[in-house]
């Protein structure tokens, strides 16, 4: 599992089709040139900063061979005028690489853009890497990979116990079970550990605050 990787979604196949005529028409985002683009404002100046893009990919693995993955890239814009970026998805394993996706996008000035793109897996039994590649308007080019295996199996799910919820109230004292202590952040730090062992890799956090938040937040509805 790569360090803290939390979710709320396992991404399942959605393409449908329709026949007219004896003709298969797919939706549009089927090809291999589809990118989502969405535009958030940068919240934390100092993230923005310190890199400008980040890569993960939903689930984060291991997957079947009956769904399809979600590759996002956060690309940060900290400047005063918008930059221009291409952007490139593709797989890489021992058989070679094939691409996923490629595009173009437009940040604008203080922004941080959200690039999106699915990919089945029903051809990369095995290890596999997905791969990014995003290249700047002067030309800069920067890369990341994301180790995924790939395993064959009858069902979209893999039969193993992968996820699991935590709930952070169980850091407060006195909340849902009795302590003899307060508790520290080694005890929340222990609790994914043992996750892990038993080969969970997905985390669902029920609630973020109770009473304010449990990390600091600007986020205004949390009482920040």
């Amino acid at each position: 599992m790569q360090t803290n990787h939390f979710t709320t979604r396992v991404i399942l196949p959605v393409i449908g089709w329709l026949v007219v005529a004896g003709t298969v028409i797919l939706p549009a985002w089927a090809g291999k040139t589809m990118l989502d683009i969405s535009y958030f404002p940068i919240v934390s100046e100092q993230q923005s900063v310190a890199k400008q893009c980040s890569f993960t990919v939903v689930p984060p693995g291991p997957v079947t061979d009956k769904v399809d993955i979600e590759a996002r890239l956060a690309v940060f814009n900290n400047s005063d005028a918008a930059r221009d970026f291409s952007v490139a998805f593709r797989w890489v394993s021992a058989g070679g690489d094939e691409p996923i996706a490629t595009g173009h996008v437009s940040v604008p000035p203080r922004k941080v853009a959200l690039v999106r793109t699915w990919a089945p897996t029903t051809q990369h039994v095995g290890a596999n890497e997905v791969v990014f590649r995003l290249t700047d308007e002067s030309g800069n080019v920067q890369q990341g990979r994301w180790p995924l295996q790939v395993v064959a199996c009858d069902t979209p799910a893999l039969p193993l116990l992968q996820g699991g919820w935590i709930d952070l109230g169980f850091l407060s004292p006195g909340v849902a079970c009795a302590r003899t202590r307060v508790p520290t952040e080694q005890d929340a730090r222990a609790a994914i550990d043992a996750m892990k062992r038993i080969g969970m890799n997905v985390v669902i956090i029920t609630y973020v605050e109770q009473n304010g938040p449990y990390y600091p937040t600007k986020i205004k509805e949390l009482g920040a």
